[in-house]
């Protein structure tokens, strides 16, 4: 009963192994295949709730990519919060970003556990400043969406 999955992973789980029936099994499928495996009912709620900002709020430069903070706003000392801030890589190239603003997430329940689901499973890239950081590409929370939210 511990490895039960919750109800409503069921569908995504199994459109996903539908698509992936004849290929190659690639990180992607591995890691949201453990996402809907791990995640309660409440996470993916949250999950769902999260990519539905991604997808209603990136810009359609395609270029742009979702920064997912766990993390502290305003300096030492202060409360840690989650926040997305909506970042482009500048012209100029490397790894300089510029900020797009935040959208406080403190208040969405279960978002801790949601930030640890999406990092340990590989749908984040650990590419900017810390372990309480990670970039989300258009290309991944587009292609979860798809299995999550439509």
């Amino acid at each position: 009963m511990l490895d039960a999955i919750a109800p409503e992973a069921a569908k995504p789980l199994a459109d996903l192994t539908t698509d992936y029936f004849a290929r190659p099994i690639d990180g992607f499928f591995r890691g949201t295949a453990r996402l809907l495996a791990d995640a309660t009912s409440d996470e993916l709620a949250t999950v769902r709730e999260l990519l539905g900002r991604l997808r209603a709020d990136v810009d359609a430069d395609e270029k742009e990519e979702v920064s997912f903070l766990y993390g502290t706003i305003g300096g030492i000392g202060t409360e840690a919060v989650p926040r997305l801030r909506y970042l482009r890589p500048h012209e100029r190239g490397g790894e300089f970003w510029e900020d797009r603003g935040d959208l406080d997430m403190r208040h969405t329940p279960h978002v801790r556990r949601v930030f640890l689901l999406l990092k340990l499973n590989g749908l984040g890239e650990d590419r900017t400043i810390g372990e309480n950081d990670m970039v989300l590409p258009r290309r991944s929370f587009q292609r979860l969406a798809e299995y999550l939210c439509d």
